[in-house]
């Protein structure tokens, strides 16, 4: 089989077959004229096949012709020959290249947006929250959001749906909307509707209590259980408080409460750095495909970290599904910090308070902590730490539970040990 080099596909290249008796005189000749010949292949004794370049044709030619040879072109490799096959057929190769920028601008586009899954949110809120963030039918796939982002977003935006799942089907986005699970609701329910008890969301010592509304049940330093009622939401008699007026319980009740945390630090820590190198690229995009040369490395740095920035070709505000894609390299470097194990310790403690302040909420503070073991272990220091901590224990449950929540003694049947 011919195997032809990319400067000889550009140039042009035949095989051909020579036959006659003076072969050998043809080819001392073209040696001394200075004619290449390349993959001599004698099959048959006065019939001899070569390759050649196609400018070396026409003096082979006239050498062949010389020593009065029989001349057969076998195959025609190369661009020359393909245009002009192509020049032959320019109307078929015009509509084919047409046909091809036509349906690759096409599917660069997103046509449609589905939504499945939801039955109380409506299509139309979906679709104007999508289309703030971009996405809508017409828009370029290159210009859509991160996927992960965008679900994000979405769902701080729809508190109805416990999760959103956005995906790209060829030129469809399908939105999947998980709504939150609804309670139907009794028509003295909806009356009731917004007038919470209080009740402890875990174990804990009463440290401080700022009530509102709603009758108390228990006082500073009590230790109460997870599922206790700390506030009734009806206000009258505290012996008999259901059948007091319904106000609803509000109110902050803040409660010291036990953690234990878990952590490793690294006694080793890699910063990146950057070392002011910077080069850039640039390309050309076609729809989602961007064309790199094939001959030029990627990257020009070992370590680094690339911008992107698209810039399509637009005619006012219309922009063209192809123009040109820069792109920035920065070179990085990773440079290793050795740490002491007391340094590492404090790395570790800020990040279990960090995590425990996280927990506890905009109410809560640490009162105590106390490193309960500490040890070296595979280049980490791992840290056993117990915290005090107040928080606010107190969440809303409606009052519509039945009478049975207003017992301040009631307690789950498996309560929960007082350390997390």
């Amino acid at each position: 089989m011919l195997k032809i080099s990319w400067p000889k596909a550009v140039t042009g290249q035949v095989q051909i077959t020579l036959k006659g008796e003076r072969i050998g005189q043809f080819l001392d000749y073209a040696v001394q004229a200075g004619i290449p010949l390349e993959n001599l292949v004698w099959m048959e004794e006065d019939k001899l096949s070569i390759h050649l370049a196609l400018r070396h044709f026409f003096p082979m030619y006239r050498a062949a012709k010389m020593y009065k040879l029989q001349i057969r072109i076998y195959r025609k490799l190369g661009m020359p020959f393909i245009w002009k096959r192509v020049k032959k057929r320019r109307f078929f190769a015009i509509g084919a290249i047409l046909f091809f920028l036509i349906l690759t601008s096409l599917s660069s586009f997103v046509w449609k947006v589905d939504i499945e899954g939801n039955k109380q949110v409506p299509n139309e809120q979906i679709l104007s929250l999508l289309r703030t963030h971009g996405v809508y039918p017409g828009q370029l796939k290159v210009k859509l959001p991160q996927t992960d982002t965008l679900q994000f977003e979405m769902q701080q935006k729809l508190p109805q749906a416990s999760w959103i799942g956005v995906r790209l089907e060829g030129t469809r986005i399908v939105v999947t909307v998980a709504e939150k699970r609804q309670i139907e609701q009794s028509p003295e329910q909806v009356k009731m509707e917004g007038k919470f008890h209080l009740i402890a969301k875990k174990d804990a010592m009463i440290y401080q209590m700022q009530i509102t509304h709603g009758q108390p049940l228990v006082g500073v330093n009590h230790v109460v259980k997870k599922g206790q009622v700390l506030v009734s939401g009806y206000y009258g008699n505290p012996e008999a408080p259901e059948t007091g007026e319904a106000v609803g319980a509000s109110g902050v009740v803040l409660g010291q409460v036990w953690y234990q945390s878990e952590v490793y630090a690294p006694m080793k820590l890699e910063r990146k750095e950057y070392t002011g190198a910077r080069q850039k690229k640039k390309f050309l995009f076609l729809g989602s495909y961007i064309v790199r040369n094939p001959f030029s490395k990627q990257a020009p740095f070992e370590q680094y970290e690339m911008i992107q920035e698209v810039r399509p070709i637009q005619i006012g505000s219309w922009e063209f599904p192809f123009g040109l894609v820069e792109e920035e390299y920065l070179e990085m470097k990773n440079n290793q910090e050795k740490l002491s194990e007391d340094q590492a310790t404090l790395n570790g403690l800020d990040q279990a308070r960090a995590d425990v302040l996280r927990a506890v909420g905009k109410h809560g503070k640490i009162l105590e902590e106390k490193i309960l073991h500490r040890s070296i272990e595979n280049g980490k220091v791992y840290l056993k730490i117990h915290f005090d901590v107040i928080e606010n224990i107190a969440v809303p449950e409606p009052l519509t539970q039945g009478d049975g929540t207003l017992d301040p003694t009631k307690t789950p049947a498996n309560p929960p040990q007082p350390s997390e």
